[in-house]
This record gives structure tokens, sequence and C-alpha cells, in this order.
């Protein structure tokens, strides 16, 4: 799935926003 640590930060900061 979200193997790449800047898309799994990037989907962090989107879900938490």
């Amino acid at each position: 799935m979200l193997n790449n640590r800047k898309e799994y930060r990037a989907f962090i900061s989107y879900f938490l926003n």
C-alpha cells in the first residue's frame, strides 16, 4: 500500500487535517 514514507506522511497529514 503506502510503501513510501512521503506518501504515508501526506496521507496522515491529510487525514489529521
